[in-house]
C-alpha cells in the first residue's frame, strides 16, 4: 500500500521534479505543492496520521528523495492541511 502513495505522488508531482531545489525558497510553491499531496492523502489520512509517517512516504517519492529538510517541511505541512480538513486544527 505504500508503494501505491509513493507512486501516485510521484505522477502528480511529476512536473515539479526539476524545480524542487527551489521549492524551500518560495513558500507559495511550497504550499501548494503540500495542499496538492493533502488533497490526493485526505481519503486515507488514517494511514498518515503523523509527522514522522508522512515523512517517511515523502522521502521516497521523487521530489523528497535526497532532500530531508523538504520533506520534512512539507511533512508538516500536509499534516496540518489534513487536520484542518478533519477539525482538529
Amino acid at each position: 500500500m505504500l508503494d501505491s502513495i509513493v507512486q501516485m505522488i510521484d505522477r502528480r508531482t511529476a512536473a515539479m521534479v526539476a524545480n524542487r531545489s527551489s521549492l524551500l525558497d518560495e513558500e507559495m510553491n511550497l504550499r501548494a505543492v503540500a495542499y496538492m499531496i493533502g488533497d490526493l492523502l485526505l481519503p486515507m489520512c488514517c494511514m498518515v496520521c503523523n509527522v514522522s509517517k508522512l515523512k517517511d512516504i515523502l522521502i521516497r517519492t521523487d521530489l523528497c528523495s535526497g532532500n530531508p529538510a523538504l520533506a520534512e517541511k512539507l511533512a508538516k505541512l500536509i499534516y496540518d492541511y489534513l487536520a484542518r480538513c478533519k477539525g482538529l486544527g
